[in-house]
């Protein structure tokens, strides 16, 4: 007979390895250019003015004040806040487009200056370095957009007067226009976030205004199909109504 005091667990259980397979990284999400919430209350609206469109319950939204009239307006207005929330998205996508154009411009202006910047060291390295401040050797001149800016225009402007082994006059030249491409990206780029702002503020105003009308029209329901009759659960839902409850 085996001793099992010495052996009590002849097969033991291999413990558990200490290293366990990663967990997937979950996805980046990205944080979208209009609320949600904005987009499902147009979608809902959309939805309950249809519904109080067809033939068959047009009649009854007469007598409550809701017109054909009116609710074609309201559809309408749907639509056209719709069609907003789209150009606010796009302007959106435009910027972040803006924003690598201004990246691409400011390191071309960059590379052209810091050329000029070794064509000077060149000349005035060994037997003048105190003409190096002229043009900025030396300074922080690309920590902000302002002084970028500002430094390149003091450089065309020095190389007005001063002549750089290997920069003529293509290369001061392809210096400007990089300067001016580059203020052109921050007039677009200002122009760009004043006109999402205003779109923005307009499209949540729509919004505002169209829940509003939407609710008339679900009240109007909610009164004509009430929830205490079993047989109104379609229509209510229909009018996008809780099928056990009084609207609020």
């Amino acid at each position: 007979m085996p001793n099992l005091e010495s052996n009590p667990n002849p097969n033991p259980t291999p413990a558990p390895s200490s290293s366990t397979a990663p967990e997937p990284a979950k996805p980046k999400q990205t944080r979208s250019p209009v609320n949600q919430a904005w987009i499902q209350e147009l979608s809902d609206a959309g939805e309950v003015v249809r519904s109080a469109l067809k033939p068959e319950y047009t009649p009854v939204f007469e007598k409550g004040d809701l017109s054909a009239a009116k609710l074609t307006l309201l559809a309408a207005d749907i639509e056209a806040a719709q069609k907003l929330a789209a150009q606010v998205a796009q302007g959106a996508t435009g910027k972040q487009d803006k924003t690598q154009t201004e990246a691409a411009s400011m390191d071309k202006l960059i590379g052209l200056l810091k050329s000029v910047q070794k064509r000077a060291k060149q000349k005035y390295k060994a037997k003048n370095p105190l003409l190096l401040k002229d043009y900025a050797i030396g300074e922080k001149w690309y920590n902000s957009r302002a002084i970028l800016e500002q430094t390149a225009t003091n450089i065309l402007a020095k190389l007005a007067k001063d002549t750089l082994p290997a920069i003529d006059a293509a290369k001061i030249e392809e210096i400007q226009k990089a300067l001016d491409e580059y203020k052109k990206v921050q007039t677009d780029q200002t122009s760009g976030q004043s006109d999402a702002t205003t779109g923005r503020a307009k499209l949540e105003g729509a919004v505002k205004d169209i829940a509003a009308r939407r609710r008339e029209i679900q009240f109007a329901a909610d009164d004509q199909w009430p929830h205490t009759d079993k047989e109104n659960a379609g229509i209510r839902s229909k009018f996008k109504l809780p099928i056990d409850r009084a609207m609020q």
